[in-house]
């Protein structure tokens, strides 16, 4: 094992010679190389890597909103509304980095944590909320944990997702397996409107934007595009977004791409969007996704 640590990046490289990079802004995993070494991730080549905007491509993490940010009509949502970035404060907030926890793990997996609290929470938020994020890595899989800890006298509410942008050979390609029929989505490409999952793969070869909502645990998930195979499976995590804006990349909100890259990836993102979670005083709540290679 080997680990890389500068004043904006972590990079950690298993006895395999799999490795990952994550840049402390957003906590953000911007690589994903397994054993093969075969990058798994995409990433933007227009991607701005100075802080100054959020990163286009790898893990973002949404938190604690996903989407715009909501009405202040609700006291209970006062802050969130506040956010200015799409998707929540957690992917433009500049993580601490904890060496001591960076470990080989035994033979197998080599790990590292970052944290997020106290007046790194950004006001009004509450400072007696706090997360913590555990990257795991192995051969050939990486796992991502986030746990919310709420130490407050008073609930919190949340939502998270992890913006998956895995690279791929061709997304004409892409099946998205796992998602029985009767599964209900909201499919954003008919105005949002709900509708039921037929049953069957999900394609990806025109724009798509599908969110399906309450999926039975555990939410397993197979991604192919013929050459490549990946598999995620999720713990406290119940929805999940596929998505890709294939011709639009390159254009409006994504000009952070460059046009024709919606070829190049899939966008696979479970979380926990589909309402408000609420944590309770005291309470705390971990999201965790496993990716695993599998050729």
């Amino acid at each position: 094992m080997s680990v890389e640590v500068n004043d904006k990046t972590i990079k950690f490289v298993h006895r395999s010679g799999a490795a990952a990079k994550i840049y402390l802004y957003g906590a953000h995993v911007t690589s994903w190389k397994t054993s093969d070494g075969k990058e798994r991730l995409y990433m933007s080549r227009l991607a701005k890597l100075d802080g100054s905007e959020p990163i286009r491509g790898g893990i973002p993490i949404a938190f604690p909103n996903f989407g715009a940010s909501p009405s202040a009509e609700d006291p209970s949502l006062s802050a969130h509304s506040t956010v200015k970035t799409t998707h929540g404060f957690a992917r433009d907030a500049v993580w601490t980095y904890d060496p001591s926890s960076t470990s080989g793990g035994g033979s197998d997996s080599v790990s590292a944590v970052f944290s997020l609290s106290g007046t790194a929470i950004p006001e009004p938020f509450p400072r007696t909320l706090s997360l913590q994020y555990r990257v795991n890595l192995t051969a050939d899989s990486l796992t991502t944990s986030l746990t919310i800890v709420n130490a407050g006298a008073e609930e919190f509410k949340f939502k998270a997702l992890y913006h998956n942008y895995f690279a791929v050979e061709d997304s004409q390609k892409v099946a998205v397996s796992g998602f029985a029929a009767g599964q209900g989505y909201v499919d954003n490409m008919k105005g949002g409107s709900k509708e039921v999952w037929e049953g069957g793969d999900v394609p990806m070869k025109v724009e798509t934007g599908k969110v399906f909502q309450d999926v039975p645990a555990p939410l397993q998930l197979g991604l192919d595009d013929g050459k490549s195979r990946l598999t995620i499976t999720c713990d406290g995590l119940s929805d999940c977004v596929v998505w890709n804006p294939q011709e639009k990349a390159g254009t409006s909100v994504w000009s952070d791409m460059e046009k024709g890259d919606g070829s190049r990836f899939a966008c696979i993102e479970p979380g926990y969007i589909r309402d408000w979670k609420v944590l309770p005083a005291g309470g705390q709540h971990t999201a965790t996704q496993h990716l695993v290679a599998e050729r």
